[in-house]
């Protein structure tokens, strides 16, 4: 059951990727906006990933050292 929910998910988020082009379709500056938004999202995502890691071995250092 939680194999089927988690697949059901993954394939919603992948489908929001087709309403790229209509929402860019009512953007003013179209190309002005992908090349903010493009990197700004990388680069958050990335920040997200390097902090989330950075928490991991700092509560398994705490673990370790006990």
């Amino acid at each position: 059951m939680k194999y089927a929910t988690a697949t059901f998910k993954v394939l919603n988020a992948y489908a929001g990727w087709s309403n790229v082009n209509f929402v860019l379709n009512n953007v003013r500056d179209p190309v002005r906006t992908l090349k903010i938004a493009g990197p700004l999202g990388l680069a958050i995502c990335a920040v997200l990933y390097l902090l989330a890691n950075v928490a991991y071995f700092a509560y398994a250092y705490v673990i370790v050292h006990r």
